[in-house]
């Protein structure tokens, strides 16, 4: 069973790895906002809702 475990702690910790390195690496995806027509800035945060301010 611990060797089970640590299969699985390998395998989630390569593939957030996988995509923290992805997401350093990648642009944005266009160049200007759709509806605002502004430029679009690659630093810009994220917000994730989670609901809990609703």
């Amino acid at each position: 069973m611990k060797s089970k475990a640590i299969k699985w702690l390998g395998t989630l910790l390569g593939c957030l790895s996988l995509i923290v390195v992805v997401s350093a690496i990648a642009g944005p995806v266009n160049a200007k906002c759709p509806l605002s027509g502004n430029a679009v800035k690659k630093a810009a945060p994220c917000a994730l809702a989670s609901g809990g301010g609703n």
